[in-house]
């Protein structure tokens, strides 16, 4: 088990800015292909308004890409956390309280 906190080894606090900036980068890519998504999903539902014929390449790639979107988000998601504790020793109390 590795030590969290003021116990982390000194080789893994220097790694902590190089993996948040991994994770940072990480993230706004995941940022960008949930953008793309969002296009994806804004042009098949132009062309159901329109009564146009669903374009079926859009519609599946909208759909083969969508769930691995969402694999993607939360890699990002528990990457930070992992980062945060390996950091800080622990994770911030959105509550504020600390009992």
């Amino acid at each position: 088990m590795i030590p969290v906190g003021a116990e982390t080894p000194q080789a893994i606090r220097l790694l902590i800015p190089w993996l948040a900036l991994g994770h940072g980068t990480f993230n706004s890519l995941v940022m960008l292909f949930f953008c793309y998504q969002g296009w994806l999903g804004h042009v098949i539902r132009r062309h159901r308004l329109t009564d146009a014929p669903a374009p079926l390449p859009v519609v599946r790639r909208h759909r083969r890409q969508g769930p691995w979107l969402v694999m993607l988000g939360w890699t990002g998601f528990v990457a930070g956390m992992v980062i945060v504790l390996l950091d800080k020793g622990s994770l911030p109390n959105p509550g504020g309280s600390t009992g």
